[in-house]
């Protein structure tokens, strides 16, 4: 049953924060991945990260990557050919962290995905390929931090608290210099407790 509301709760998540399309971008297309690229990720894989579902040990990538870069490059270039990863390459394991509080509650788990380590070098270059299309575009919005180099949670806070200044949002900075901000956004009694 508890794993039931996790998988339940965690799930659902992403469906509030849907948002409108914008207008079409310039065209853009996959180009193929260098061995070198792959070489010099699977180099600087972390050999401590957890092992995901798909079993390849970081530290066996790391130390066979002079060996292992050339098939594992052909891999990353046949799935931009066919439009397909590998169905073990979209699964994970996904573990509650608890945050505190009601540790029946759902709430009060951040949940940590251990992806699949191959999985994670292909994002990197797929991800590459994508970010540089969309700079070389300007198309990201200038207050936008996640997912960009440079940039994070403390350039979005600076970007952000002016606007709660000027919209009189005083809960909102209460909640982003409170010690609770570890609670979940939703929950009521952070706004009114800071106001």
């Amino acid at each position: 049953m508890i794993t039931e509301n996790f998988n339940k709760h965690f799930s659902t998540a992403g469906s509030a924060f849907l948002l409108a399309t914008r207008p079409s971008l310039p065209s853009f297309s996959f180009t193929q991945i260098q061995i070198e690229d792959v070489l010099k990720e699977l180099q600087n894989l972390d050999p401590y990260k957890s092992v995901g579902l798909d079993n390849p040990d970081p530290l066996f990538l790391k130390l066979s990557a002079a060996i292992v870069a050339t098939p594992i490059t052909s891999l990353f270039n046949l799935s931009f050919i066919s439009s397909e990863i590998p169905k073990d390459w979209k699964a994970a394991a996904v573990i509650p962290l608890f945050k505190g509080g009601d540790t029946l509650d759902p709430n009060c788990y951040r949940p940590i995905s251990i992806l699949p380590c191959l999985s994670k070098v292909f994002e990197s270059q797929v991800n590459k390929q994508i970010t540089d299309h969309l700079e070389s575009h300007r198309t990201f919005s200038a207050v936008q931090s996640a997912f960009r180099a440079g940039h994070g949670c403390t350039s979005a806070t600076l970007k952000t608290t002016p606007f709660c200044i000027l919209l009189a949002l005083p809960w909102t900075l209460c909640y982003l210099t409170s010690k609770r901000a570890s609670m979940p956004y939703n929950t009521p009694s952070v706004a009114s407790n800071c106001s």
